[in-house]
């Protein structure tokens, strides 16, 4: 499966689920909207950049991404993941020693090229969190690098 979220600065959200967009909408607080499939219900996404905090919110549950230099951890359905972060924008998650996810920054936003059915039912919502923080610390780096 491969999920991807783009950040869209004059075009709109959208997260792509194997080539199907998916709209995404900004609600109050800095809170997203990402739709899914009928069967699923759309999830909600807040990135805060001053805590470097992903929050994310569906009928299953509450995920709480708390992002450090090199890593990450949030717990999922009763497991317990952790993301680790390469120089170049690449991202891996990991169930224990087992790879469930591994994704990259890109211009845009963030894919995911392999993603696990453990992660399936947040992927949209991850990626679009994971593509606000990229946004984000891209902006950053030009605004640093500019000064």
């Amino acid at each position: 499966m491969t999920v991807e979220a783009r950040v869209g600065m004059w075009k709109r959200h959208e997260v792509r689920v194997d080539g199907t967009p998916f709209q995404v909408r900004r609600l109050k607080g800095d809170w997203y909207a990402v739709d899914g499939p009928l069967p699923t219900l759309s999830g909600r996404v807040r990135y805060s950049a001053w805590k470097d905090v992903l929050r994310i919110e569906r009928a299953e549950g509450l995920l709480e991404v708390h992002f450090g230099w090199w890593s990450a951890a949030f717990a999922w359905k009763g497991r317990t993941y952790r993301i680790r972060h390469s120089v170049w924008g690449r991202q891996r998650v990991y169930d224990g020693d087992r790879l469930v996810a591994e994704g990259r920054a890109t211009f845009g936003g963030f894919r995911f090229d392999v993603l696990m059915e453990d992660l399936a039912s947040v992927s949209r919502e991850l990626a679009f969190g994971l593509a606000l923080r990229a946004q984000i610390q891209t902006a950053m780096a030009v605004a640093v690098g500019a000064a």
